[in-house]
């Protein structure tokens, strides 16, 4: 069992998808949609709202598929997430219960899963 008191975290790998899928379609996105809307003769706030809404485009089906491969990607190698201790970084493939009660470390040791008590300044 861990006990996270210095508020340190863990998060899924499909949230981390749907992150570096967001970033990564968002660039793409306001990329294609700068450089068409340039050789379209767009200028000014014209090309300013083309690449805006290509970055946000891009960003909703880059995330989109960054969290489809998260989920499969979990789903393949039963990796539930990563876990951040003191800079050191943890595979998670078993449930967290995730809270600052104690009745959150009752219910993990219940229920045989880890758990992490997030601290109260982060609460």
């Amino acid at each position: 069992m861990f006990c996270d008191l210095k508020g340190d975290f863990a998060i899924s790998i499909a949230v981390i998808g749907l992150i570096v899928g967001a970033i990564i379609g968002g660039a793409i996105g306001g990329y294609i949609a700068y450089n068409e809307a340039v050789n379209s003769g767009c200028e000014g706030w014209k090309l300013i709202g083309y690449t805006a809404l290509g970055i946000g485009i891009g960003g909703i089906v880059g995330g989109t598929l960054g969290y489809t491969g998260g989920w499969v990607f979990t789903k393949l190698t039963g990796i539930l997430g990563l876990s951040i201790i003191n800079g050191n970084v943890f595979i998670i493939t078993d449930v967290i219960v995730l809270g600052h009660f104690s009745n959150y470390v009752t219910t993990a040791n219940e229920l045989g899963y880890g758990y992490y008590q997030i601290s109260e300044s982060i609460v």
